[in-house]
């Protein structure tokens, strides 16, 4: 996979999840926001793990959930 910041092959390998990661529209969240998304299941005493990809030069990590 190519950085979507500079375009270079991205390094293989995991992201831990942990518990109660969202992700939600807009600048901040206050209080439940509807249309937030679990990236993480929530109350996971574990955590998961997800293929991602890192660029070491722009510090971005891509993974899907």
């Amino acid at each position: 996979m190519n950085c979507p910041k500079c375009g270079k092959e991205m390094e293989k390998g995991n992201i831990t999840l942990p518990n109660n990661v969202t992700w939600y529209p807009g600048d901040k969240k206050i209080g439940f926001v509807k249309d937030q998304k679990w990236v993480a299941g929530r109350w996971n005493l574990f955590g998961k793990q997800a293929e991602s990809y890192h660029c070491k030069e722009d510090k971005v990590i891509v993974f899907s959930y």
